[in-house]
């Protein structure tokens, strides 16, 4: 019954918005606004490779406050930084794939496509312009969703510290301290190297890494204090925002 009356609802919205719809349809393919879309869709650039790293270091390809940026695409189009504590923490949520439901997976799922999708080669995005609607937007803006998916990860990973859940990764070979502790490194050497001719810039990811990862671990080490320890990795991470 629910189901014959939810159709019944559908059928019948449809029919009442007919006499908007199918005159919007028919002065569609007139429209100067999508014919733009369109060739502005075609204008898109792909991203350098190392655009990714952004995700670390904001100022891999300079500023624009000081008229240094230089890259292909406009600066929010470009930098995908959400912090750099939280790259690490969102991250550490794929070494705990099996905790989580099933908006854990979709989240983690949507920060994947996104990445692919801004970061990835041009083959990846050449089938996307086929898909009506999806083909004529800016996929770069699809930054927005990454970095927001980044956070909602972050979170989660961050609620597993304060409930001191010492879960394995999906290969059992580590437990949760033990991925924060490789992880920290690997983004730690990252930003140092990568990061070389911004020598400021790649200390302070670095520093805000380790800074991250240390109040992490001891919220696990000392649970009864692990909500200061938590509040303090929260504080770090709006700091950086905040002077980013």
């Amino acid at each position: 019954i629910a189901f014959a009356l939810f159709t019944t609802a559908g059928v019948g919205g449809f029919l009442v918005a007919a006499i908007q719809l199918f005159p919007f349809l028919a002065y569609l393919s007139e429209s100067a606004a999508l014919r733009e879309r369109g060739q502005l869709a075609t204008l898109d650039p792909t991203l350098p490779v190392d655009a990714v790293l952004t995700l670390l270091l904001p100022g891999r390809f300079g500023w624009p406050w000081n008229f240094t940026f230089q890259a292909p695409s406009p600066w929010q189009a470009t930098v995908g930084y959400a912090g750099a504590g939280v790259l690490l923490l969102a991250v550490l949520s794929f070494a705990r794939i099996r905790s989580g439901g099933l908006e854990i997976r979709f989240i983690q799922a949507t920060a994947i496509v996104s990445g692919l999708v801004v970061f990835g080669p041009a083959g990846v995005r050449a089938p996307l312009r086929l898909i009506p609607v999806i083909g004529i937007g800016s996929n770069n803006r699809l930054l927005l969703i990454l970095c927001f998916a980044l956070a909602a990860l972050s979170a989660h990973t961050l609620h597993s510290f304060g409930s001191g859940a010492q879960a394995g990764g999906n290969s059992g070979r580590g437990t949760l301290p033990g991925w924060l502790a490789l992880l920290t490194i690997a983004l730690c050497a990252t930003a140092l190297i990568a990061g070389a001719s911004d020598s400021s810039g790649s200390r302070l990811a670095a520093a805000l890494c380790l800074g991250t990862a240390a109040l992490a671990a001891l919220a696990m080490a000392r649970p009864r204090r692990g909500s200061v320890y938590l509040a303090g990795v929260v504080a770090l991470a709006c700091a950086d925002l905040l002077a980013f």
